[in-house]
């Protein structure tokens, strides 16, 4: 989804902000916002980010980690996010990646 996106999001989403490299002033701006409209917030970043602080759960990643362990670790939280929306699941339900 694009950044602008992340204003229009409602309570019962959950946004995953996949960051391996950093992250702008503007994207946290906007996971600043998807936050204060309810949004759960989920982060894959790096090791010492910023989304650590705005978001409600995350995986800090360090600077060892390649593009492939990057996508693996996006894998497996996509692939939960489905089981909490039938209530199996630890991640909160209305999953909607951001990019």
């Amino acid at each position: 989804m694009p950044m602008e996106c992340l204003t229009r999001v409602s309570p019962t989403e959950t946004v995953l902000v996949v960051s391996p490299y950093g992250e702008s002033e503007a994207l946290l701006n906007r996971v600043e916002d998807a936050r204060r409209l309810g949004a759960r917030i989920l982060a894959i970043h790096p090791e010492g980010s910023e989304l650590l602080d705005l978001s409600h759960d995350g995986l800090p990643i360090g600077s060892w980690a390649s593009g492939h362990e990057i996508e693996v670790g996006q894998h497996l939280v996509t692939s939960l996010a489905p089981l909490q929306a039938r209530g199996n699941g630890p991640v909160a339900p209305a999953f909607r990646p951001a990019v």
